[in-house]
């Protein structure tokens, strides 16, 4: 029932507009004084959607005549669309659902014809919904829910209509998800309270209550059904409080509060008879009917229940009639008079389906035989010693289910336990399984930092321990025996002590800037620089090297040429090669430094006039490792691979006739990459 007052709230968005008043005593006044405009002509809609609020259907259709006259003489579109609409509001009050769809779906058809507003849409749609839903068809009312809920939320339309999320919750409370289901409810009444629609929160309190009323929270039922009959009361909704009132009064029947009950029922009475509505008075009648039945009240019952069948018998409702007739018949039961239940039952049997049919056959049967019995008294002492037997064997049968029942519970029991048993033991073993796997990955970190202490101790021990030893031996020297030394030989040796820590200067930056890599911890930082002012301070910092071996070097870079890398990186790089190229170059000799671009990358060139690359260099750059053997190729040309990989940059070893080497250094534009961040580790 709360669905139909659902449909009214349509009528209202759809018609009020700002300029018309809603108050009955304010639209009298506006239809006197105001010129018969299209205005005009949503006050006389909405005058007739208040008769039809009070029940006053004829009254209504009076004046939906007025609208549609009104607005064939205005050529109003939206007008025409209102006369239909209101007609199947009229139809759909009376319970008439099937008329009231034929109406609705003319007035959608006018909604294109017109190219009536998206706000007359949308409430025509809530409209085809509602009585799909009500004629029973969930599957048409839910597809036009969702048309609605996306219709309205696409084209932004305010204010939205509840009526779809009521009804989405309606279908979830069918399958008992009451939680999801009370969400879409709590939507719907958002939305009615947006609108300070009194109407539409009675609604939605009233299909909360019903929830928790099929959830047998009575107490919370009763709670939702009272507030929902206050805001029903405040819109002097009579129609819609009669629908809180009889749901009120089952609630108190429940709780075995029969007075309250009964009054309840009786105010519902009272408003349906002054609306002169009778179709839900049988539902009315039947619940007071129920009501006297539990208290022994027969008489009463009774008459409660014959009222109820002859509004049935009216309007030729089926299921009402078969529950009716079901309900004299047990009356009859209770009180002896068979003959009165075996009438009934067979009346019941005129209105069920062919699912019940049987089974009212057989009640119909039994109650014959127990009419008969009350003359053929002997007849019953015959068969009482079959009976007893009959009910041996029943309860025999009774007490081997409860057996089975019992062994199928065991049986359960046990499988639990055993599935329970395999969970557990299959967790177990997943636990223990990542553990193994987290060891495994310690293992593999202990031994990377076994391998890294066994790298810097090689080091240590190579490359640090030697150029320290000389420093050492030549100052003892000069300490204990100067007198050995001349002064070329001071020179000499004075040379080699700076050559010396030379050496372990450029070895400790080396190994720091390794170390720091094997850590995880260095970070790639690109910028854009000049290669030529680079190139230069590079050579700056060795020209006492250079100057000793008088080697010349030739610049073959254009001044305007830059890279967009790690500054910090290419020198590292940049140094460690001019330094093998310095060392292994004789005096006299030319080492050239030039860049070319290509493909977006820059590449640099040294050549020497060396004696060709040693294999245990080109064996370092062509390894996929890069593990350091000092004893092999030093530090520094690990650092150069290692440094060269963080930035993408390439290496090319070749010798260069006649003598000598060229390496190749090509640096990619980090700008440009997409295979190195800004912030790159070593992984």
């Amino acid at each position: 029932m709360g669905r139909r007052f659902l449909l009214f709230l349509c009528l209202l968005s759809m018609t009020a507009a700002a300029q018309v008043p809603k108050t009955k005593d304010s639209l009298l006044v506006y239809l006197k004084t105001h010129p018969q405009d299209t205005l005009y002509v949503q006050a006389l809609n909405e005058w007739a959607f208040l008769m039809v609020k009070d029940g006053n259907y004829e009254e209504a259709h009076r004046y939906v005549k007025k609208v549609d006259a009104l607005s064939r003489k205005l050529h109003y579109g939206s007008g025409y669309y209102k006369t239909i609409n209101m007609l199947g509001i009229i139809e759909y009050s009376k319970q008439n659902q099937k008329k009231a769809m034929d109406y609705f779906l003319k007035a959608h058809d006018l909604i294109t014809k017109y190219r009536l507003p998206k706000k007359i849409y949308q409430n025509s749609l809530n409209n085809i919904g509602i009585i799909y839903a009500d004629l029973g068809d969930r599957e048409n009312a839910t597809k036009k829910a969702m048309e609605l809920i996306n219709y309205q939320e696409k084209h932004q339309i305010k204010p939205l209509k509840s009526w779809p999320y009521e009804h989405l919750g309606n279908n979830l409370k069918l399958y008992e998800k009451y939680d999801e289901a009370l969400r879409y409810y709590n939507k719907s009444m958002a939305i009615e309270k947006d609108e300070n629609d009194f109407t539409g929160m009675a609604i939605n309190e009233n299909n909360i209550g019903n929830l928790y009323d099929d959830q047998g929270r009575l107490d919370m039922a009763a709670k939702h059904y009272l507030k929902g009959l206050a805001y029903a009361q405040k819109e002097d909704y009579k129609l819609l409080q009669t629908d809180f009132l009889t749901n009120l009064g089952r609630v108190c029947k429940k709780q075995q509060q029969y007075a309250k009950s009964e009054q309840y029922y009786r105010q519902a009475e009272r408003l349906l008879k002054e609306l002169e509505v009778t179709v839900p008075l049988k539902t009315v009648y039947q619940n007071l009917g129920d009501l006297y039945a539990i208290q022994k009240k027969y008489d009463a019952a009774k008459q409660e229940y014959l009222k109820a069948l002859a509004i049935s018998k009216e309007i030729q409702d089926p299921q009402v009639l078969l529950t009716i007739n079901e309900a004299l018949a047990g009356l009859g039961e209770a009180t002896g008079n068979f003959k009165d239940a075996y009438r009934y039952k067979v009346a019941a049997g005129v209105y069920s389906d062919s699912v019940f049919k049987i089974e009212t056959a057989k009640n119909s049967e039994d109650l014959l035989r127990k009419y008969e019995t009350e003359k053929k008294e002997q007849e019953i002492k015959a068969l009482s010693a079959k009976d007893k037997i009959n009910r041996l064997e029943i309860e025999n049968a009774r007490k081997q289910r409860i057996f089975f029942l019992i062994g199928l519970g065991l049986l359960a029991i046990v499988v639990g336990l055993l599935i329970g048993f395999y969970r557990n033991k299959k967790k177990s073993a997943e636990k223990l399984a990542q553990k193994n796997r987290e060891m495994t990955r310690l293992n593999e970190k202990l031994e990377t930092a076994n391998t890294t202490k066994t790298k810097l101790f090689s080091i240590i021990g190579h490359d640090l321990r030697s150029p320290i030893s000389q420093i050492y031996q030549f100052l003892d020297l000069q300490k204990s025996e100067p007198e050995l030394f001349s002064e070329a030989d001071k020179t000499r040796h004075n040379q080699r002590i700076t050559d010396a820590a030379s050496t372990v200067l450029e070895t400790m930056e080396d190994l720091l800037i390794w170390s720091k890599s094997q850590m995880q911890q260095f970070t790639v930082t690109p910028e854009n620089f000049e290669i030529l002012p680079l190139v230069q301070t590079i050579i700056g910092l060795m020209q006492s090297q250079i100057d000793s071996k008088k080697i010349t070097v030739v610049l073959d870079i254009d001044a305007s040429e830059t890279l967009y890398s790690d500054r910090n990186i290419v020198i590292i790089i940049i140094r460690n090669l001019l330094q093998n190229a310095v060392k292994y170059s004789p005096e006299n000799s030319t080492i050239t430094i030039g860049s070319l671009k290509s493909d977006g990358k820059t590449l640099i060139r040294i050549v020497d006039q060396g004696d060709g690359i040693p294999k245990n260099i080109k064996a370092t750059f062509e390894s996929d490792t890069n593990l350091v053997d000092s004893g092999q190729s030093g530090l520094g040309l690990t650092l150069i691979k290692e440094m060269g990989e963080l930035i993408g940059a390439s290496f090319i070893m070749a010798d260069h006739a006649p003598k000598g080497s060229v390496v190749t250094v090509t640096f990619p534009n980090l700008f440009d990459s997409k295979t190195t961040n800004h912030r790159t580790k070593r992984a």
